[in-house]
């Protein structure tokens, strides 16, 4: 199947950004030009370590609004900054008011406070590396989520390039800020990469990280509730789905819900991905598997029941995250842990 085939349904519109958010798209670009310049450097944290750290600074603060000292405390910390100070030139800052990149806080007079954070994914060396996503914290229903997730998914994916090596058509499902799609584009420059997500605000952050990040290479963002825009013609063609599900039980939150025990939507987008896959296709997943008191693994559990696939890897990468999340009883009652999993699945008919 030539990569030139197109993904959507002739009933789906492929994913373009309003007017105001094309306004918004200038003006983040002027500031990671602007961050760029001023050799800004950000590695995103848990949500965990992020509340620790600004309780922390507020203490230690003897101001009675904890405000920005640098342009890491603004765009990494999501610290607030006060109107008159001239960590960026006064034009720059009139164009992200105007664009809503920042907004005036509510209580503050002469306070701005940022709506988007910007993190690095690489180390040094590896080209243009500013990713955009939601200011902290994310506790809205759209929020788009960065994280230590990120990097982890990141590195899993890079380990697996030897399973296929020239792939035609990849899919980063969950795309959200773009992070599993840009890096399927830098594994195989020749393939065909298609970002998937449900949440329109995930794709619009997406778009622009696209954009920073390889402006001349064509990966097409689709607004998609799983693998419906997907078109009847690609089902059957695909060689590589890479999917970093929502993965936290009872969490209304579109980036963190996985359902009522935290595994429901990553098992249903499993079952979707069979259909879209060649055979012998893969599908590439980090995910967070429930692990009961007593050491079961509940999606490992549920995965014996997955017809059509071979299990060709399934690596425990860490043994303990997002440890606050198990602390709902109703959601978790039987959980002592979450564990950070990578999985290969290959389709065997």
């Amino acid at each position: 199947m030539s990569p030139s085939v197109a993904l959507l349904k002739e009933s789906t519109p492929a994913f373009a950004p309003s007017i105001k958010a094309d306004v918004k798209a200038r003006a983040i670009h002027r500031l990671l030009s602007d961050l760029q310049q001023k050799s800004y450097q950000f590695f995103c944290p848990t949500p965990e370590t992020q509340e620790i750290s600004i309780n922390k600074r507020i203490q230690l603060s003897e101001k009675e609004l904890l405000t920005a000292k640098s342009v890491h405390d603004i765009w990494g910390w999501s610290i607030a900054t006060e109107e008159s100070e001239t960590f960026h030139s006064r034009e720059l800052i009139d164009q992200l008011i105007a664009a809503g990149v920042l907004t005036r806080d509510k209580l503050a007079s002469g306070v701005l406070r940022p709506q988007i954070r910007v993190s690095c994914l690489y180390s040094e060396g590896a080209g243009p590396n500013y990713y955009v996503h939601s200011s902290w914290p994310t506790d809205t229903v759209d929020a788009v989520f960065f994280g230590p997730d990120s990097y982890r998914y990141i590195r899993y994916m890079s380990s697996l390039s030897r399973h296929i090596p020239n792939p035609s058509i990849a899919i980063d499902m969950c795309t959200g800020a773009g992070v599993g799609a840009i890096h399927l584009a830098r594994m195989y420059p020749n393939a065909k990469v298609y970002g998937l997500d449900i949440n329109p605000k995930a794709l619009e952050l997406a778009s622009i990280n696209v954009a920073h990040q390889m402006p001349n290479n064509k990966i097409s963002l689709v607004l998609s509730d799983g693998f419906s825009a997907v078109a009847d013609e690609l089902r059957d063609q695909v060689d590589i789905v890479a999917i970093d599900p929502p993965f936290i039980a009872g969490d209304e939150r579109t980036y963190a819900s996985g359902g009522p025990t935290g595994i429901e939507l990553t098992l249903r987008l499993l079952t979707e991905a069979r259909d879209v896959l060649r055979v012998g296709g893969e599908l590439w997943a980090h995910m967070a598997a429930p692990i009961t008191f007593d050491g079961r693994d509940k999606f490992r559990e549920s995965l014996r029941t997955l017809c059509g696939f071979e299990v060709v890897e399934y690596d425990v990468i860490d043994v303990d995250i997002f440890g606050t999340d198990i602390a709902d009883p109703a959601s978790y009652k039987d959980i002592g842990r979450l564990a950070a999993i990578g999985l290969v699945l290959r389709k065997l008919f």
